[in-house]
């Protein structure tokens, strides 16, 4: 089962990009609320400060303005046990500092499924491991060094081995998806990555 959360915005990409899956668990939160109110939302969560009207949901958990968390992380964390994966919508534009703030909770809930999408990219965080990276709908990808990294990468059109990618680096951004699936090696360290597309 998918958690489908959708955060707060003034630029709404959710119903551009939502492909509907059997059992998504739709959550909203806070303005996110007013996004969605045309579908069947599971579960709402905020101090509600930036949504209009009554808030439609089957359960509604309301919090004071003042408090540790953001609504967003308050979503995460209410779902991340229940389902296989989290998808955000609609938290990348609008202020940076919230942008900062999730991409943070990206780190946070490592441990967690997540990814924060928008019409051009799509955004993880990742540690130690192997992934595999499909072209599909993306064409560009980069890696974000959250702290110092050892990483390889395979079969993209710049390709590296066993480099060390300090906290500070840039070099790692814009690489490309060719034909055949890239692989990404991490030895040491963790990174954003980030998918793009030409839109």
């Amino acid at each position: 089962m998918r958690g489908i959360i959708v955060a707060s915005s003034p630029y709404n990409t959710f119903e551009k990009l939502y492909k509907a899956y059997e059992n998504d668990l739709i959550v909203g939160v806070d303005g996110g609320c007013n996004t969605i109110k045309n579908y069947s939302i599971d579960l709402a969560f905020g101090d509600f400060d930036s949504c209009k009207g009554a808030v439609n949901a089957k359960r509604v958990y309301h919090y004071p303005r003042q408090k540790k968390e953001t609504d967003l992380e308050l979503a995460i964390e209410a779902i991340k046990n229940d389902v296989d994966e989290i998808i955000i919508y609609n938290a990348t534009g609008g202020r940076l500092d919230h942008f900062l703030a999730n991409l943070k909770l990206l780190e946070r809930y490592s441990n967690v499924s997540i990814t924060i999408v928008d019409e051009q990219n799509a955004i993880s965080f990742i540690k130690a491991g192997e992934y595999i990276l499909k072209k599909g709908e993306y064409k560009y990808f980069s890696l974000i060094p959250n702290t110092e990294s050892i990483i390889s990468i395979d079969k993209a059109k710049y390709n590296i081995n066993k480099v060390i990618i300090r906290k500070t680096d840039t070099f790692t951004v814009s690489n490309e998806i060719l034909d055949d699936d890239v692989k990404i090696t991490i030895y040491e360290g963790s990174m954003f990555l980030i998918k793009s597309s030409d839109k």
